[in-house]
């Protein structure tokens, strides 16, 4: 906890939203002129955008990033620091939104080694404290490198968390001992938190 208290936040933001609107929605052509809008502005940092289909929708794929159609909807999805950065251009109200991850990365002086497995601990005390249906799943991964990652919870449920050695898992100078705290929201979560 000492040295937590020395960390500073590197980013926070959004790292990742999937959303889809009906075809037929009055705003569906000026949402997807605005997502393929936001889409030219990674071809213009260098990428190139490529015909692409996911989830049965036809579409392009660029930089992590996706805009397709099928015959009852729009989808579109973008990851990464894109996502925090696309935000606005690609929220609509009255988008389904089927996924939002919020991150914080943060920076720890000694890099902190132990944050993931004082996540999972921090997970088993909570849940003496809880009942039986209350309870969480915490699952610790580590490797010989020094990445570690703690898993909060179930990847099927509408809300999923992660902790992980951000430097390792990405092998950025910029990320030198920083740890990523990442929240996954599915559908009705996700919607209110995009709000």
């Amino acid at each position: 906890v000492s040295g937590m208290l020395d960390s500073s936040i590197v980013s926070a933001g959004i790292d990742y939203i999937s959303l889809t609107l009906p075809n037929d929605h009055p705003s569906a052509a000026t949402w997807w002129e605005r997502c393929m809008k936001y889409l030219e502005t990674i071809v213009q940092a260098g990428n190139e955008l490529q015909p692409a289909r996911r989830l049965g929708y036809d579409g392009v794929a660029i930089g992590g990033s996706f805009l397709g159609i099928r015959e009852d909807s729009y989808l579109c999805t973008i990851s990464g620091e894109r996502a925090q950065q696309g935000f606005d251009a690609v929220y609509d109200r009255d988008c389904h939104i089927s996924r939002l991850d919020v991150q914080t990365t943060v920076r720890v002086p000694g890099g902190a080694v132990d944050t993931a497995r004082n996540a999972r601990n921090a997970v088993v005390r909570s849940n003496m404290r809880l009942g039986a249906e209350r309870q969480r799943n915490a699952t610790l991964i580590e490797d010989l490198r020094g990445g570690a990652t703690c898993y909060v919870g179930s990847m099927k449920s509408p809300q999923f968390a992660r902790i992980y050695n951000k430097e390792a898992e990405s092998g950025e100078e910029r990320y030198k001992e920083c740890w990523r705290y990442e929240i996954l929201l599915r559908n009705e979560l996700a919607g209110k938190m995009a709000e």
